[in-house]
């Protein structure tokens, strides 16, 4: 499994409240404020009603998958988005991303905790 899929999976495991395998529009509305999406319930729902193609009144995995594509399409997130699932540091495409080694370490770098007696 890719990172990608894992992640969507675990929104969707966080989101699927009732335990029911799918997701209706109140478990939707929560996901999307969880992950910071800012947008109005209503065009949640609307959305909601535009990815719940089958017209049951809630998203499967697969209706699932669509909306969080689109919900990945948007440029404000996109950034956002491709540092969590590819551990890319966020900054504007083709910037060089200055770190402070003194505060963020190289990966491989050991680091020693004082002993608390």
């Amino acid at each position: 499994y890719s990172l990608d899929s894992l992640f969507l999976k675990s929104l969707w495991d966080r989101a699927d409240a009732d335990h029911s395998g799918t997701l209706n529009s109140k478990e939707i509305i929560g996901l999307v404020a969880s992950i910071n999406v800012n947008l109005p319930n209503e065009q949640v729902k609307s959305l909601f009603k535009k990815y719940d193609v089958d017209q049951s009144g809630t998203l499967d995995f697969t209706e699932f998958i669509e909306f969080m594509t689109f919900l990945r399409k948007r440029p404000e997130l996109e950034a956002i988005w491709t540092s969590v699932a590819g551990d890319i540091p966020l900054g504007a495409p083709n910037t060089p991303l200055t770190v402070d080694s003194e505060f963020f370490p190289a990966r491989d770098t050991v680091i020693s905790l004082a002993k608390f007696t």
